[in-house]
């Protein structure tokens, strides 16, 4: 799978659509990628964007293998395409585990729940309906909102590495966080007979909380 199914997410503010990505739209995302304001938390800073890199960014995504991603749909007025949020899934071993990434493009939509919104559905979705074990997460360390965003799901902080980027001055370093799914029989999976440490049995009650969010505010379309 490439692309995951429509899913409508419920916000104060905009209509949230969670869609496979449309060729069409592939000019708001090389707008984006130009803008330093938006990429200044990612390894593509500094970087411009052509219509051919949005048509060669759109094949791989749409040919992509253990890939379930999802452009992020806003409607306030007219639909404007206003990031993207993926998971590459493989299996490793008896248990399925997730690396996730998510940006957006538009800062207008920043600081306005959107991300906070897309994360908890796709948590949902790849928990709940996929059934993955574990997620896996990285986000710049100086990007708060990322942080809290990825925490508010239940994820963890497991490592952190430094020195990964050069922004105006100084070296930006990357944390690397984890999501364990909440049930029963992927919790047992995950930790075996080890120890539960104690961060990961309280972000455990943060998963669960995200899930119900989502049980009673996405909808599979």
């Amino acid at each position: 799978m490439t692309f995951g199914p429509l899913m409508q997410v419920a916000h104060a503010e905009f209509e949230i659509t969670l869609a496979p990505l449309r060729n069409a739209d592939m000019p708001q995302i090389v707008e984006g990628l130009s803008r330093a304001s938006v990429t200044q938390y990612t390894t593509r800073l500094g970087l411009g964007y052509t219509a051919e890199d949005g048509g060669e960014f759109f094949e791989r995504m749409r040919k992509a293998e253990h890939v379930t991603a999802w452009g992020i749909y806003l409607r306030s007025g007219r639909e404007t395409l206003a990031g993207v949020t993926e998971c590459v899934h493989r299996a490793r071993g008896p248990m399925r585990v997730g690396t996730t990434g998510s940006m957006l493009y538009d800062p207008a939509t920043w600081g306005r729940g959107v991300a906070t919104a897309c994360h908890r559905a796709r948590t949902w979705y790849l928990f709940a309906v996929l059934g993955l074990d574990a997620l896996r997460s990285e986000h710049v360390l100086s990007n708060e909102a990322s942080g809290r965003a990825l925490a508010g799901i239940g994820s963890v902080r497991v490592g952190l590495q430094r020195n990964v980027e050069w922004y105006r001055g100084a070296f930006q370093h990357l944390a690397l966080v984890e999501c364990v799914n909440p049930s029963d029989a992927a919790w047992a999976r995950w930790w075996g007979d080890d120890p539960v440490p104690p961060e990961f049995v309280a972000a455990r009650e943060r998963t669960r909380a995200a899930l119900e969010w989502a049980e009673q505010h996405v909808t599979l379309l």
